[in-house]
């Protein structure tokens, strides 16, 4: 069975421990922002912030 999963606190492959991940998502009438880390090959989502 395959390691990877989904972008929702899924196992991946490929990054290394402690890497520091961000995503901005500027939408019309929204803004969502989520800072993760990588963490015994999982992402550790620690910051998640959503303006509406």
């Amino acid at each position: 069975m395959d390691n990877k999963r989904d972008n929702y606190g899924g196992k991946t492959e490929g990054m290394k421990e402690g890497m520091t991940l961000a995503a901005i998502d500027l939408g019309s009438n929204s803004f969502h922002m989520i800072v993760a880390r990588a963490s015994h090959n999982e992402i550790m989502y620690f910051i998640f912030l959503s303006l509406l």
